[in-house]
């Protein structure tokens, strides 16, 4: 081998020397900026704002759910429902007409624990027919009233038989009128919505009375229907 091919490849052993070095420098440098960057604390995207659900206690959380759906003192009022009742409806076609009264039954009782009222309701009433002349409807209706300690509201839902909608109410009850009064929206056959109120007053353990009304104008109210419950025991 003559010196000038020695030479060339001396020289082309130092340039590969040297490119192999650099390529180890560069492996130990990207090696290195990858595992700091993977031991720096990752940043919120919400401006070091964290995340509440990330916080949450699973356990802590359905507690507090138990605990705000407690029976509550205002589930005591619960109790002037129950019982087995002899009811006078009195329906009102328009405002200064008589009504017409008619019998009916209700059944009432507590479930799940006391949080609900559930009463069915049975009778009948006379309305007028199509040709104008006075027929009798038979009616079904089964309610149940209940006290939303989220809400700290009082509900209630109402279904019968001359209906397709589940009819809801919110309210109050003032124990020093012994009243409960309810509001909801009654969708009409012309698709407009009507304010609705029902009012409940309890005169003793033996008997309360039902009062429906409508909003006829703004703050004017016309009573539509009545119910007086009562029983002997």
């Amino acid at each position: 081998m003559s010196k000038q091919t020695q030479k060339k490849l001396a020289a082309m052993s130092s340039r590969l020397l040297v490119l192999i070095g650099l390529v180890a420098i560069t492996a130990l440098v990207t090696n290195a900026v990858v595992t700091r960057a993977g031991d720096e604390p990752k940043h919120d995207h919400d401006h070091g704002h964290k995340h509440d659900h990330d916080k949450k206690d699973p356990m802590a959380e359905m507690a507090a759910w138990e605990n705000a759906n407690k029976l509550a003192p205002q589930h005591d009022m619960l109790k002037m429902y129950v019982g087995e009742w002899e009811c006078a409806n009195t329906m009102y076609m328009q405002p200064g007409a008589p009504g017409q009264t008619s019998k009916a039954e209700s059944k009432c009782s507590l479930v799940y624990g006391g949080r609900y009222a559930r009463h069915a309701y049975e009778g009948s009433f006379s309305m007028p027919g199509p040709d104008g002349k006075m027929i009798t409807k038979e009616f079904e209706g089964y309610g149940v009233v209940g006290y939303d300690t989220m809400k700290k509201k009082y509900v209630s839902i109402w279904i019968d038989n001359m209906s397709t909608g589940i009819y809801m109410e919110t309210g109050d009850y003032d124990e020093k009128t012994k009243q409960l009064v309810m509001h909801g929206d009654m969708m009409t056959p012309d698709g407009k919505t009507m304010n609705n109120k029902s009012v409940f007053t309890f005169s003793g353990k033996d008997k309360y009375t039902m009062e429906m009304q409508m909003e006829v104008a703004p703050g004017q109210w016309f009573k539509h229907m009545e119910i007086v419950y009562t029983r002997d025991d």
